[in-house]
């Protein structure tokens, strides 16, 4: 008896030898049997083996703006997701503005309700594309509308249809804008420097660093950090005011060269990015991929 697996599903062939144990009818039964056991099981382990594909494709998305390794992800969103539940808080004025949008407009509340009913309650979707558990309504989504990756509350219930009629709402989108903005504010303000620090999980913590100058040196150089950038490594957080301060920070003189700056036909890619497509012949009205 042979048990082949071809794409999804379990094909089985039985073939009989007159002088082979498979001769007896029992034997051949309990051959089907097991086949049909190793089938079910085979099944069964589809939406995990789904579940990580996505994770894994989540993780290794184009732009690389997410850990090639999809746990460390899963890890920090875990801790982002129960940190919100055992510390409850008031919410930004921001967000609690949102909050009164959503509530006080019908259409609105209806659509930020019904998004996240429409999403499936099996593998995958019980989980958000980073491996986690799926945040399942408004409230909870708002709680967790700060930091980065914003996407990490917002892929799953944008792809439903009342995801993507709730966020071509113009009153949404401004108040997404809002949200934005008081973000960009903490980033440029000196609170923000706090993870600038030395401790373990901080930006210049032991693995912090090594990861910044391995990244920065792209495998062609061994600067440390201060030999590549313009900063104080005595001073505390290394000298930067903010963690936009940090974001921005400026090459020390030659590090960067810029690649034939005479020359048209030499495209230098800004801010560290990698080049995500080449698109020929593109014509006034046209669509084709700007960003990942």
């Amino acid at each position: 008896m042979l048990a082949k697996q071809q794409d999804k599903q379990i094909r089985v062939r039985v073939t009989v030898d007159p002088n082979s144990q498979f001769a007896d009818i029992d034997n051949i039964k309990k051959a089907l049997d097991e086949a049909e056991q190793r089938r079910q099981q085979w099944q069964a382990r589809q939406p995990e083996v789904e579940a990580q594909r996505v994770a894994e494709a989540i993780s290794k998305a184009t732009g690389k703006w997410l850990p090639e390794d999809h746990r460390v992800h899963k890890k920090w969103l875990e801790g982002v997701i129960e940190h919100m539940d055992s510390h409850p808080r008031d919410l930004h004025p921001v967000l609690k503005e949102f909050k009164d949008l959503v509530e006080g407009d019908t259409g609105t509340y209806l659509l930020f309700c019904s998004k996240f009913k429409q999403i499936l309650k099996k593998k995958p979707y019980s989980k958000n594309p980073s491996g986690h558990r799926q945040v399942r309504d408004y409230e909870h989504m708002l709680a967790g509308l700060v930091g980065l990756p914003i996407n990490a509350m917002l892929d799953w219930p944008m792809g439903t249809a009342s995801g993507f009629a709730a966020f071509l709402d113009p009153k949404v989108n401004a108040m997404l804008k809002k949200v934005l903005n008081a973000w960009g504010e903490y980033l440029c303000s000196p609170a923000s420097a706090e993870v600038l620090g030395t401790d373990s999980q901080d930006w210049f913590g032991e693995t912090g660093v090594k990861d910044l100058t391995a990244t920065a040196n792209i495998g062609e150089t061994r600067y440390a950090f201060e030999d590549m950038f313009v900063c104080d490594s005595s001073a505390k957080h290394h000298g930067f005011s903010s963690w936009d301060a940090f974001f921005t920070r400026l090459f020390q003189e030659g590090i960067r060269p810029v690649a034939a700056p005479d020359d048209p036909d030499v495209i230098a890619n800004a801010c560290e990015s990698l080049p995500l497509n080449v698109a020929h012949e593109v014509k006034a009205r046209d669509k084709f991929w700007v960003k990942g």
